[in-house]
């Protein structure tokens, strides 16, 4: 089995684990993306939902798998648009399901005569989770110990550099040496570190998602996952500069490109991973799989029953809880309902000022390279 076939097949495994793992880390109210109420989250259709979804991600997998096995024999090499087909197969097969959810949800009338409300925190806004600096510190050392490197290395520089994207594959192909292609991995650390540090700053801010039939509880949970993503998304630029760390010295060629810069590369992208799939299994969506109350605390959702159940806003939702439109809605950046993922609420003018300015951006970027005044980075 050459390296390509077993990197293609872990690809196909990780797709499958994905798509299989969804509803069992989703929100118990929120199956596929659909809202409904507590008291029905166990209902045995939902669940004969979930298991038929569960069972055709694997098939598909398992096709997948079948495909990637015969080709071997015939020294056949499985294109990428593959592993890009089996993804779409597997998300038409989720809004498949997702629209199952809401069929069985509207055909038995599971909202009808029932109080619908909404409920907020505005101890979230006079006493936020604060922003964690100290996360930060680790990611902005890595770019200055980068930029540093960089400097002291760009005088004996070779008049030629290694593709940053190919970290070395293809010798032969070079880009000629300048301030742009020399310290091209500085720049990405440095541009990374600040998106995800502006990110993380909206994150904190944006419209907290709690439940009103629980909303002291939810409240705490929410208060807990918003600290731990925080955290974690600092880790993973942490993570990513790292990376990058190595493929400039690939670049700069003080390391050898090959198998010892791959497996560091890959050692800080599965460190990032891991730790996202730790706080899915232990924190989950919201907070959602973190225990009732903390240790010797009363639940003070448990003294009364308000009787309120969270309002069923389905129609402001599409692609399966991935998409958001409301143009009523003052947030511009709301918690997706599938998924550890803050979305845009596209009924918002700011929304679609953020999409034309990354449109923009896009296409000068594109414009300069084929203009041949910058060299993009490309895959490998």
């Amino acid at each position: 089995m050459t390296a390509h076939t077993l990197l293609t097949s872990l690809h196909v495994l990780l797709i499958t684990g994905v798509f299989w793992s969804m509803p069992a880390l989703a929100r118990p109210t929120l199956p596929f993306g659909i809202r409904v109420p507590s008291a029905r989250s166990t209902d045995p259709a939902l669940l004969a939902v979930r298991r038929r979804f569960q069972r055709r991600v694997l098939l598909a997998g398992g096709l997948a798998m079948l495909v990637l096995l015969l080709a071997i024999p015939a020294g056949a090499t499985v294109p990428g648009w593959a592993l890009a087909a089996l993804g779409i197969a597997d998300l038409v097969l989720y809004l498949l399901a997702s629209r199952g959810v809401r069929g069985i949800k509207r055909g038995a009338g599971w909202y009808e005569g029932l109080r619908q409300a909404v409920t907020t925190d505005t101890t979230l806004r006079t006493d936020p989770v604060p922003f964690p600096l100290r996360w930060l510190i680790p990611a902005l050392l890595l770019v200055a110990g980068t930029a540093a490197l960089g400097v002291w290395r760009y005088p004996a520089l070779p008049p030629t550099l290694l593709e940053m994207g190919t970290l070395g594959a293809d010798p032969a192909h070079r880009t000629p040496t300048s301030t742009w292609s020399a310290f091209l991995p500085v720049l990405t650390q440095a541009g990374a570190t600040l998106v995800t540090a502006s990110l993380t700053l909206l994150i904190l801010r944006a419209r907290p998602e709690l439940d009103a039939e629980r909303p002291a509880d939810s409240a705490r949970r929410f208060r807990v996952y918003l600290s731990g993503v925080s955290r974690l998304l600092l880790f993973t630029v942490t993570c990513l500069n790292l990376a990058l760390l190595v493929a400039a010295c690939v670049v700069w060629e003080l390391l050898s490109p090959g198998a010892p810069a791959i497996v560091l590369i890959a050692a800080s992208v599965i460190l990032a991973v891991g730790a996202w799939v730790l706080f899915m299994i232990r924190v989950g969506e919201l907070g959602g799989r973190l225990p009732g109350s903390a240790s010797g605390e009363a639940d003070p959702d448990a003294s009364a029953d308000s009787g309120l159940v969270q309002r069923d806003d389905d129609r402001h939702w599409f692609l399966g809880g991935m998409v958001y439109v409301n143009r009523r809605d003052p947030a511009l950046l709301v918690h997706r309902r599938v998924g550890v993922y803050w979305t845009l609420n596209l009924g918002h003018p700011g929304a679609w000022t953020i999409l034309a300015l990354i449109v923009v951006v896009a296409g000068t970027l594109g414009w300069l390279s084929a203009a041949g005044v910058i060299t993009l980075p490309v895959r490998g």
